[in-house]
């Protein structure tokens, strides 16, 4: 008996040990994997974080309204402030910006903080620049980034990932000084615009441009006659209304109505009196100005200072303001084909002078001008007329243009403050904008071309308050830049 239980006992205490041994095992394969996967767990929060770092920062970019000291929407959180959009572009290539620690919000326990150096990876990309207080410009600065993002647990970091990525910043800024409407004023797109109502009547036509008004377009009693045509170079053929589209006329694209108004720009006379007086007395812009639009434009004025030049341009144009058509038709006849050295400025740049006109005009016959010709009166072109150019004409009218029956061809934009009206026959190259209502009559056709506003200047009226547009205008991660990048390269902000 007693040699039964002691076999009893060594058998419980084998088993006993038995079990034991099986429970350590388990515990201790479970409790590396468990560490495994929690350090897996806490690496992939990480990573996930500094990757919102970075798509935080692109978001903050893209919205940067710099004019307005802010960026958008406002209500939003963002991780940039204005300033740091600013730093980048105002400090050379080199410069580090280091952000604040913050905190991921769909983990709590998760932070990340960032690191913006500019970069230099193209020609010329190297500029300096202070959107504030700098010219008018667009700008692309290239700016790496760098992310680190950290797991913490009870104050201690438990996991850490960093990343980086290239990114090109294009800030934009264009100034509108006071009462001038911009150069590419919406209602010099159009073929034929008007701030009221447009008719189309007999074999009247426009073609190679859309048309709009601000009021209501008639399309003509003809069943079926295309009156807005599609051309495959200059494109066109829809017609636009704020209010209604009527008659039985076609556009070729298309006939929209109900469209929001777009403002009529009017003309500021004194304003126009004082360029005709300074190109005639060689003061500013005709003292051989360049001015360059964002878009590229190159305007030059020519350079009346010499005295020479001053009593050639006496001799043909007056001295006083005002001149007549006759007189400017004369000169520019005289300078577009003169040999004179002392001239050419002249020849070369005429497109970019402004007279002054003050009274009715009237043009009988054919007549060859160039340049911006502000009329302060009406307009009456008389039947069989031409009125040419040599690539760049502008009639500002501050009244009524009229055409009278006739044979007429007109080369250029023709503006005016009244009424537009078309009677004859009468081909148009180029555009038609009208703040009252345009009536083509007869055997009627306007080919649009586009207006080069750089040879423009279209004034708003006194009191118009001016603009700054000041933002960033595009900001794109660069292909193949993304990476993961250790702690170290992100301390040091390492170039790659």
């Amino acid at each position: 008996m007693r040699k039964r239980k002691g076999i009893a006992l060594i058998t419980v205490l084998l088993i006993s040990a038995l079990v034991f041994s099986s429970i350590v095992a388990v515990v201790l394969k479970v409790v590396p994997e468990k560490a495994m996967s929690n350090a897996q767990s806490t690496s992939q929060r990480a990573l996930t974080a500094a990757e919102a770092c970075i798509s935080q920062i692109a978001f903050d970019l893209r919205n940067s309204d710099i004019g307005n000291n802010v960026i958008n929407p406002t209500y939003a959180y963002h991780y940039l402030k204005i300033n740091d959009v600013k730093d980048i572009v105002k400090n050379p290539v080199g410069y580090v910006i280091t952000l604040g620690e913050v905190q991921f919000t769909p983990s709590p326990d998760t932070y990340y903080i960032a690191k913006i150096k500019r970069i230099h990876k193209v020609p010329g990309d190297e500029d300096v620049w202070d959107p504030d207080t700098g010219e008018d410009s667009e700008i692309t600065a290239y700016i790496g980034v760098y992310a680190l993002a950290s797991v913490k647990q009870n104050g201690n970091v438990v996991a850490q990932k960093a990343v980086y990525t290239e990114m090109a910043v294009t800030y934009y800024k264009k100034s509108t000084p006071n009462d001038t409407t911009e150069p590419n004023s919406a209602v010099f797109q159009y073929g034929v615009f008007s701030g009221s109502d447009i008719a189309f009547n007999g074999n009247a036509q426009e073609v190679a441009g859309d048309v709009f008004a601000d009021g209501n377009i008639d399309l003509g009693h003809a069943n079926g006659k295309i009156r807005i045509a599609y051309d495959p170079t200059y494109g066109g053929g829809k017609a636009y209304a704020v209010g209604s589209i009527t008659g039985k006329g076609v556009a070729q694209k298309g006939e929209y109505y109900g469209q929001n108004p777009i403002e009529f720009p009017m003309l500021n006379m004194p304003y126009y009196q004082a360029l005709a007086q300074a190109f005639k007395t060689g003061q500013k812009p005709y003292n051989g100005t360049v001015v360059v639009y964002p878009d590229g434009t190159v305007v030059k004025y020519p350079d009346t200072r010499d005295s020479y030049v001053q009593s050639v341009i006496a001799s043909y144009l007056g001295t006083g303001v005002s001149s007549t058509i006759n007189q400017i038709a004369n000169f520019y006849q005289y300078i577009s084909t003169t040999a004179d050295p002392r001239l050419q400025d002249l020849k070369t740049n005429a497109k970019n002078i402004v007279y002054y006109i003050d009274g009715d005009v009237h043009i009988n016959g054919n007549v060859k001008l160039q340049g911006t010709i502000v009329i302060n009166g009406n307009l009456i072109i008389n039947g069989n007329s031409t009125i040419d150019n040599d690539g760049a004409l502008a009639m500002l009218v501050n009244g009524n243009v009229e055409l009278a029956n006739g044979n007429s061809l007109l080369e250029g934009i023709f503006y005016t403050t009244g009424s537009f009206i078309g009677n004859g026959t009468f081909d148009c190259y180029g555009a038609i904008v009208s703040k009252g209502a345009v009536n083509l009559n007869g055997t009627y056709n306007v080919y649009y071309r586009p207006v080069n506003m750089g040879n423009l200047s279209i004034v708003g009226t006194s009191g118009n308050n001016g603009s700054v547009t000041n933002y960033v205008k595009n900001c794109e991660q660069q292909p193949n830049a993304w990476r993961e990048i250790s702690v170290d390269d992100f301390n040091n902000a390492t170039s790659f």
